[in-house]
């Protein structure tokens, strides 16, 4: 059986840098959205910890850091394919067959087959919830490889914008988007498999982090950011009414799933209303 090399993305504590370069670089690939994102501080050893639970195959240092090189070179979990050196997102014509599979490889399957065209999310630069849309439905690099595969889904995929008075897509976890799209062909079986809100702040890198991770290894998560529950309330309704979602369910950053405490505002009013109307 074939799979994706499954990579470590490693980045500072609280770097925003990081996380968005990270998110650019799975996003380019096979399996992208399967990449655990990895804040590695001072002791390593969480890090190694959540590499191992993940079946992560190699690390990679996203940002020049020494203490992200040294994690690089754990024993088990070094790049190794590359004898010239090269990154494996490097895409340079000498190095070929040393990087991972470019998620473009899979964009012709939509292009050729029947299936509905999978949807290019955008939004505006600056846009309120900027970063936890790039962690939600991913986002392209502004380097060459990075606007080249943006070319390239762009030809295959329909508009999707999001901007300032224009409301989210009524399905979020439903939509086939250039990050979940990564996920083509790839099968994930969880030991624990479970759907539910991941409560926030989505100013914080090491929430939006969980939030990836919590999805990275399979689960069905909604994110929930109360100062942004204008946006984020209609699209949660519909996912409730699908019965994509248990009402009682919750994640938050840190924590395995618990119920809804009565203080988290609009979010249990919601849940508590949705209880209701099925009782």
């Amino acid at each position: 059986m074939l799979r994706p090399i499954r990579m470590g993305l490693a980045i500072a504590p609280g770097s925003t840098t990081g996380l968005r370069r990270a998110i650019e670089l799975a996003t380019s690939s096979w399996g992208g959205q399967g990449f655990p994102i990895v804040e590695v501080g001072a002791d390593p050893r969480s890090a190694v910890q959540l590499a191992v639970a993940m079946g992560v195959d190699c690390f990679f240092p996203v940002e020049k850091d020494d203490e992200l090189k040294g994690l690089a070179r754990t024993p088990g979990f070094e790049w190794v394919p590359s004898w010239q050196g090269l990154s494996p997102f490097n895409r340079d014509p000498e190095g070929r067959h040393e990087h991972v599979l470019p998620a473009s490889v899979l964009y012709d399957w939509y292009r050729l087959s029947r299936q509905q065209s999978p949807y290019h999310v955008t939004w505006s630069p600056g846009h309120q919830l900027e970063d936890l849309l790039a962690v939600w439905f991913g986002r392209f690099g502004d380097d060459v490889t990075g606007r080249a595969d943006r070319l390239a889904f762009e030809a295959v995929a329909q508009g999707c914008p999001l901007g300032p008075g224009l409301p989210l897509p009524p399905y979020p976890a439903s939509l086939t988007c250039q990050m979940s799209v990564t996920m083509q062909d790839v099968y994930q079986q969880p030991r624990l498999r479970d759907r539910g809100v991941v409560v926030m702040d989505e100013r914080h890198v090491s929430h939006l982090v969980a939030f990836w991770n919590l999805r990275a290894c399979g689960q069905e998560v909604f994110p929930w950011a109360e100062d942004h529950a204008d946006l984020l309330e209609e699209p949660l309704k519909a996912v409730a009414r699908r019965g994509r979602l248990r009402a009682t369910r919750r994640f938050r950053p840190g924590t395995w799933p618990g119920r809804v405490a009565s203080g988290w505002g609009r979010l249990a009013s919601l849940f508590h209303g949705a209880a209701a109307a099925s009782a």
